[in-house]
């Protein structure tokens, strides 16, 4: 669950926070409008080179968006 994530906030204009599972390599985004996306195959030094880019969001669309498959992210049913 993306909850049980340790979430970092970074300072972006459209990027709220981010966490990563790097068992799993998914990247959890989520905007300041709310919406909420997760990216597959986000190996730890991606992650790296994104919490440390000088600008969050633009490294996002360049260097994710763009080169991993991304979906909204959806909390599971409850039981």
């Amino acid at each position: 669950m993306a909850d049980d994530l340790n979430w970092s906030e970074v300072a972006s204009s459209n990027v709220a926070k981010v966490a990563h599972d790097p068992q799993a390599q998914r990247l959890h985004v989520e905007f300041k409008d709310g919406g909420r996306y997760v990216y597959h195959g986000v190996d730890a030094a991606a992650h790296a080179d994104l919490m440390a880019a000088k600008s969050v969001g633009s490294h996002l669309y360049k260097n994710v968006v763009s080169s991993y498959r991304g979906e909204k992210f959806k909390e599971p049913e409850p039981e």
